[in-house]
């Protein structure tokens, strides 16, 4: 298992399917993984968090096991409608 951490400066849910995507590539092209979504062998947990200003947390909502990247965009999408 290979846990890979960003910083808190994604704010578009398009932003954080294409980190997604970039990190697949990477570990396609080092050979760490095949790091297919449909096979199992790379899922995603976004955790996100919105704020009301620059300091202060509205909400903190957790998705784990996405299997593709529209789930990703979608996911934080609708969470930040909500």
């Amino acid at each position: 298992m290979l846990k890979i951490f960003t910083d808190n400066s994604i704010s578009h849910p398009a932003d954080a399917r294409l980190c997604v995507r970039e990190m697949r590539e990477l570990l396609r092209h080092l050979s760490i993984s095949k790091a297919n979504f449909d096979k199992g062998s790379l899922r995603c947990k976004v955790d996100i968090q919105l704020y009301i200003d620059e300091e202060t947390v509205a909400n903190k909502v957790s998705f784990r096991n996405l299997r593709d990247f529209e789930s990703i965009e979608e996911s934080i999408a609708v969470e930040a409608l909500r």
